[in-house]
C-alpha cells in the first residue's frame, strides 16, 4: 500500500473509534439521563461523524474502481504480448521477456483485483458502520423529542422553551 492508501484505512480506523466512542458516550447519557438537548447534540455528532465515514467509502469505491482499470489495461496488455509472442520463436529474446511481462502483469492483474475486493469490503464496512450512526442518532433524537414533549406537558411549557428554538 503507498502513503494515500495507509492514510485513508487510518482516516476509517479514527472514525469508527469516533463512532464508537459516541455510542459510548450515548449509552452513559441514557444512564446518567442527560437533558433532551444535550443528548441531540450528541445525535448531531454522530450524524456529521457517520458523513465522514460515507465520504471515505466513497474513496474507498473510487479507489476500487481504478483498480478495475489498472486491472484491464494490465489484462490487454497481457493480450496483446500474448497474441504478439506467438509468431516469435520459443527461445529468443523478444519472446523471454514477452513470457516475463505477461507473467509481471498478470500478477499486477491479480494484486489489483484484490486491493479493489478489499477496497469494496472496506467501503461496505463503512457504509455499515455509518448507517448504525445514524439509526442510533435517530432513535436518539426520538427519545430527546419525547422527553421534552413530556416535560412540556407536565411543566406547561412548549417543546420549543426547552429546545432552546423559537
Amino acid at each position: 500500500m503507498s502513503g494515500g492508501d495507509d492514510d485513508l484505512v487510518e482516516r476509517q480506523d479514527d472514525l469508527e473509534q469516533a463512532q464508537r466512542a459516541l455510542s459510548a458516550l450515548d449509552d452513559l447519557a441514557l444512564v446518567e439521563h442527560w437533558p433532551p438537548d444535550e443528548r441531540a447534540a450528541l445525535a448531531d455528532q454522530r450524524d456529521a461523524v457517520a458523513d465522514e465515514i460515507d465520504a471515505v467509502a466513497v474513496s474507498f469505491d473510487g479507489r476500487a474502481e481504478r483498480r478495475d482499470e489498472n486491472a484491464v489495461s494490465r489484462q490487454v496488455a497481457t493480450s496483446s504480448r500474448q497474441r504478439r509472442d506467438v509468431g516469435n520463436q520459443s527461445g529468443s529474446d523478444d519472446a523471454v521477456y514477452g513470457r516475463y511481462m505477461a507473467a509481471r502483469d498478470q500478477e499486477g492483474t491479480a494484486s489489483d483485483r484484490a486491493g479493489a475486493a478489499a477496497d469494496r469490503s472496506r467501503s461496505a464496512t463503512s457504509r455499515e458502520v455509518a448507517a448504525d450512526g445514524r439509526r442510533r442518532s435517530a432513535a436518539d433524537r426520538d427519545e430527546s423529542a419525547r422527553l421534552i414533549s413530556d416535560l412540556g406537558e407536565g411543566d406547561g411549557l412548549e417543546s420549543s422553551d426547552l429546545s432552546g428554538t423559537s
